[in-house]
């Protein structure tokens, strides 16, 4: 019996182990020196910034920092308190399974700052980006330094004391790539999409709309529905969908987009706050990507939103659709899409013009009554006694009478 509830024990452990979460971070840190770790579990939604707490005792410290999500793997930087001490890091609410339910956990790391002061740092501590980047490294020594650097090629970095830019070119990268960069003692994970494109593949991908601005009420939680339409010749598989903490997006991941054809996803703000919001998200496939600007700007004013037409077969203003909206007088040069604001034209505003091809029969026309006047006049002049002297006496009178 005894022998059961051991091995009953031990199952359940295995059970827990599989969902327990956990944080790879070290026991002891020099001041200033940069966190750095990896949170190994089930993790069910994004964790975000607002959900760390670093703490000496019960008093909450200043947090340099963030947490994000870089190729389904959560990564958490800090810059450890300057002061020697003993404190605890705090990540609240995170959903998970434990024991096949899904619920909200607090993972807890003890850890120490011991020692002098560490001699450089670097911020951030990760990075997740499409385009050149550069990272802030702060020298707390009183002479220069050199560190090696490991992308985009291995070379050596002069460190000046204070803050240093470092610059980082990805223009080589194609799709998706996942790397560490070694840059002197720390190494950062990267999540780097890169611009370059394969042309032999022939794919390519646009949203629709192209851009997304607006101002909405506090109160407002918008849904907007984007196409990504694949303009391309082949088909784009395994296609992903990333951005940051601030939306809500379904579905993230799609299988396969078939030429000329395009699919839905559905975009929503995470958190409803007053600060303005100006991010991108973005579409990327093997060897291509690309970015859907988010402009939202909040606001109490009923006043400032703007139209609003929920219930509309459209939820975009002819801007956002990178069109324009034609006068009476101009016709489109390409298909008019149903806006906001109007009827959207996509191409070309361009004037009316008479069409070529039913202008003559206006010409015949006016022939026909010519020759219809005068015959009519030959045979009066013909036919009626003293028919000539009257006409002639008519056409006098009526031009008396013209001004």
């Amino acid at each position: 019996m005894m022998r059961k509830i051991v091995i009953l024990c031990l199952f359940v452990l295995l059970i827990n182990g599989v969902y327990a979460l956990s944080i790879d971070i070290k026991d002891i840190y020099a001041p200033g020196e940069n966190i750095l770790g990896e949170i190994s579990g089930n993790v069910l939604e994004p964790i975000t910034k607002g959900q760390i707490e670093i703490k000496r005792a019960n008093v909450l410290m200043p947090l340099d920092g963030d947490i994000k999500s870089l190729g389904g793997r959560e990564f958490f930087w800090a810059m450890a308190p300057k002061l020697e001490n003993n404190y605890t890091l705090y990540i609240n609410n995170i959903t998970t399974n434990v024991a096949g339910e899904v619920k909200k956990v607090d993972l807890i790391k003890n850890f120490s700052v011991v020692g002098n002061l560490t001699d450089y740092s670097i911020s951030p501590g990760f990075i997740f980006t499409t385009e050149n980047f550069s990272l802030k490294v702060f020298l707390y020594e009183d002479f220069k330094r050199e560190i090696d650097v490991s992308f985009p090629y291995v070379r050596n970095v002069t460190l000046n004391p204070g803050e240093n830019e470092l610059s980082f070119q990805t223009d080589e990268l194609m799709g998706e790539n996942f790397i560490t960069i070694k840059i002197g003692k720390y190494s950062l994970p990267a999540y780097i999409i890169g611009k370059k494109t394969d042309s032999i593949n022939g794919g390519y991908l646009e949203f629709r709309p192209i851009k997304i601005q607006r101002t909405i009420l506090l109160s407002d939680r918008p849904v907007y529905v984007v196409e990504i339409v694949n303009m391309g010749n082949s088909t784009i598989s395994d296609l992903r969908i990333y951005h940051d903490d601030s939306f809500y997006i379904t579905p993230e991941n799609i299988l396969n987009v078939e030429p000329n054809q395009s699919v839905s996803i559905n975009v929503s703000l995470r958190n409803m706050t007053n600060e303005s919001l100006n991010k991108n998200i973005y579409a990327v496939a093997y060897n291509i990507n690309v970015s859907l600007p988010i402009t939202i700007n909040v606001t109490s004013n009923a006043t400032m939103t703007g139209i609003n037409k929920t219930n509309q077969k459209t939820n975009y203003y002819c801007a956002e659709l990178n069109g324009i909206i034609c006068s009476a007088s101009e016709t489109c040069s390409a298909t008019s899409v149903v806006s906001l604001d109007g009827t959207c034209c996509t191409g070309k505003c361009q004037i009316q013009q008479a069409s070529s091809s039913s202008a003559w029969i206006g010409y015949l026309l006016g022939l026909l009554v010519l020759v219809g006047f005068g015959y009519l006049v030959f045979r009066y002049k013909k036919k009626a006694p003293g028919g000539k002297e009257m006409f002639d006496r008519k056409v006098a009178e009526a031009q008396k009478k013209m001004p």
